[in-house]
């Protein structure tokens, strides 16, 4: 059996250095660079133009439910935000590109999000919240995040012989459920919630797979890279509760609600492509053989 070594241990920064940059090509870091500069044009902008751009009751206009999401409120809310866009963009990136599909499998979704994420966040904030502005880029940061879950699933299935079924009801019904925890930080401490969720993942595994200590050494062991991705992911997920509540920092309200629903189209968005895109390669191929038999 192979043994985890010390210089193994040690190669790890590489490991992880080497997975994010397999398979990055010139067009991914354009777009990565892409965002970080508009990111960073809107920062800078006079305030009486951002004003323009950020979703206000008192001074609304419909550009705001997308540009909103673009501005920030000082330095280091951009900086938090920027950060955590690096983070989720190239580790959603590098596993998907270990799934070894055409980027635009990729690119889709992460369009989806830039569109549709903003839209939904403005409209619920609008709905559901009471004070008088929104903005950030924190909401697509969640989205990430939750597309980095959807690829971390279909990376897991790679490395196990027991698929999970990735679009499949049940499992869509158990994320919602998992993921629905994180609102509990609201009214239960953050770490009892990090706990449930880290607890229902270890039940989850020891059922469906009958896990043992030796079966998850092994697969940490032989699948150090997928083990690394997965486990960062499943990090981020359960440290998220801390994201969701709504609190104030610098005068300001962190706007859990968009948070907690950013996470959830990211996840569910690409499913729902997934679908769309089966039902019409269906079609498709039903209109093909009808075409064929009609010839016969």
């Amino acid at each position: 059996m192979n043994k985890l070594t010390i210089e193994e241990i040690i190669g790890l920064p590489r490991l992880i250095f080497t997975s994010l940059t397999r398979g990055i090509e010139r067009k991914d870091f354009l777009v990565f660079l892409f965002i970080v500069l508009l990111l960073t044009f809107v920062f800078i902008l006079p305030d009486g133009l951002k004003q323009l751009l950020i979703l206000n009751r008192d001074n609304f206009a419909i550009n705001q439910l997308w540009t909103t999401s673009w501005t920030h409120q000082d330095f280091g809310h951009y900086l938090g935000n920027l950060c955590g866009f690096v983070v989720s963009f190239w580790l959603a990136l590098a596993m998907f590109n270990e799934l070894k599909k055409k980027k635009t499998e990729f690119y889709v979704p992460f369009a989806t999000i830039l569109v549709i994420v903003p839209l939904m966040t403005s409209l619920a904030f609008l709905y559901y919240l009471s004070f008088n502005q929104a903005l950030g880029f924190s909401d697509v940061v969640s989205a990430m995040l939750g597309l980095c879950l959807y690829f971390a699933i279909e990376y897991f299935n790679q490395g196990v012989s027991r698929k999970i079924q990735q679009h499949g009801v049940p499992l869509q019904l158990g994320l919602a459920f998992f993921l629905g925890l994180t609102i509990l930080s609201l009214f239960i401490d953050q770490q009892i919630v990090t706990a449930i969720m880290l607890t229902i993942i270890v039940i989850y595994l020891i059922v469906k797979y009958q896990l043992t200590l030796k079966k998850a050494r092994n697969f940490i062991i032989n699948g150090r890279k997928r083990f690394m991705l997965i486990g960062i992911t499943i990090f981020i997920i359960i440290c998220f509760p801390s994201m969701t509540s709504l609190q104030v920092q610098n005068g300001s309200y962190v706007n859990g609600l968009a948070h907690f629903l950013g996470l959830y189209l990211g996840l569910f968005l690409p499913n729902i492509l997934n679908q769309i895109q089966t039902s019409i390669q269906k079609y498709k191929q039903e209109k093909a053989n009808s075409t064929q038999q009609n010839k016969n």
